[in-house]
């Protein structure tokens, strides 16, 4: 599903009601404090609630640390976590982005597999990365039994390609791991003992797991870090629905990837080609089709739109290209006058749909254009979650302390 909305357009409620009344498993990716708050008390009788906030966003404390090094003397799970970080990595304006994220990724994944094998922490795979000991990360690989030696070969080559290329390189990884340069971002990979995050356990036992973060410029400091958190629940939750009577998870993970294009880049238009089949259901929010396009570029964004069996509109969009699309999807329709202006606005509104863009942005609020696969596209009103005439959560509205949550 694609919902498009711009900022304050009511996207949170919606997400809240959807998060509220799902059967499964949730990860909400949110730049707010909000959908947790209006959630996570109903969430918590399901099934265990899960918070990682590095950044502290709205004084919600993280309940685990993460360390993308866990599992990495594996070099298959290397290599699936250093692809996650360098895809992650906006390429904005880079000629040959795809290459770059390629060739970043070669000599990252020989950086996550020799840390793992040596029991250290991404801190010195940031030090690899800016080439301090440059030999080190090779002599683990060639002297550690049972280790990857091909990756030891691929960190080698670097030594040898053109300064420019190598340049390149180093500040993709670079950008990948920059915010390990805070200290307090830091410790979120630094987990102790027993206060990490069991994948396997969260998906079986129906968790709620919220990605917090705020954005700095055009991305959040942690996007690579919750892209690959979020890669890695994808993969595992599609791996233990492969093992089950029906081939798909059962109950189905709900992604609701809330701001995905700046605080959790993941490959969004891949992963609907094929996840519905998994058991995976992903909602994809963004404030237009540009903003797709600025983040998987313009076959990236037809794919999410081509593949997401409902779109919905919420008002206030002003993008013209998304008010064009939208008016051409939902095509022309006859409907009865009526005395009521409300319903007269509508009626106008779907007549001139296909011929005028500008209707769709000017249909009331109580209404918005939805279509979905298989059916006419349609006016709906939207259900927040929470109780407008009381003006507080539906889940509790004495939950105004984020450290007073129930489930703490």
């Amino acid at each position: 599903m694609a919902i498009f909305s711009p900022p304050r357009g009511g996207k949170t409620g919606w997400l809240a009601r959807v998060i509220l009344h799902y059967p499964g498993p949730v990860l909400s990716t949110t730049t707010k404090h909000d959908v947790f708050a209006l959630t996570s008390g109903i969430r918590a009788e399901r099934g265990p609630v899960q918070v990682f906030n590095p950044q502290g966003v709205g004084g919600v404390p993280s309940t685990f640390r993460w360390n993308p090094l866990d599992g990495c003397e594996d070099p298959a799970v290397a290599i699936r976590r250093a692809d996650a970080f360098t895809n992650a990595v906006s390429q904005k304006g880079v000629e040959d982005a795809s290459f770059w994220a390629a060739k970043a990724s070669d000599y990252l994944r020989g950086y996550f597999h020799a840390a793992a094998l040596a029991d250290l922490d991404l801190r010195h795979v940031a030090a690899w990365v800016s080439g301090s000991r440059p030999e080190e990360p090779e002599e683990i690989l060639y002297s550690t039994a049972g280790a990857a030696t091909h990756l030891a070969g691929q960190l080698a080559e670097m030594r040898g390609e053109a300064n420019k290329t190598i340049s390149t390189v180093r500040m993709t990884m670079s950008r990948a791991l920059a915010f390990l340069a805070d200290p307090s971002l830091a410790a979120a990979v630094l987990p102790d003992p027993g206060w990490s995050l069991d994948i396997p356990e969260f998906l079986r036992e129906t968790g709620t797991l919220y990605l917090i973060a705020e954005t700095r410029g055009e991305d959040a400091p942690v996007a690579p870090l919750f892209a690959c958190l979020a890669n890695e629940i994808h993969y595992l939750a599609a791996l233990l629905g492969s093992h089950l009577p029906a081939g798909r998870l059962d109950p189905p993970l709900l992604m609701a990837l809330d701001e995905a294009t700046q605080i959790c880049p993941v490959p969004v238009p891949s992963w609907l080609a094929d996840s519905g089949g998994k058991g995976i259901q992903i909602i994809t929010v963004a404030h237009g089709e540009a903003q797709l396009r600025g983040r998987w570029g313009t076959d990236g964004a037809r794919i999410i739109m081509d593949t997401s069996g409902t779109k919905l509109w919420l008002p206030g969009i002003s993008d013209t290209a998304t008010l064009e699309a939208t008016s051409a999807l939902c095509g022309t329709t006859a409907m009865r006058e009526s005395r009521a202006w409300l319903e007269r606005e509508h009626a106008h509104a779907y007549k001139r749909a296909r011929r005028n863009g500008t209707a769709v942005a000017s249909l009331a609020r109580s209404a918005d254009p939805a279509a979905t696969r298989n059916h006419l596209p349609r006016l709906r009103r939207p259900e927040p979650g929470w109780d407008p005439d009381l003006d507080t959560p539906t889940a509790d509205g004495t939950w105004d302390d984020p450290t007073s949550y129930p489930w703490q």
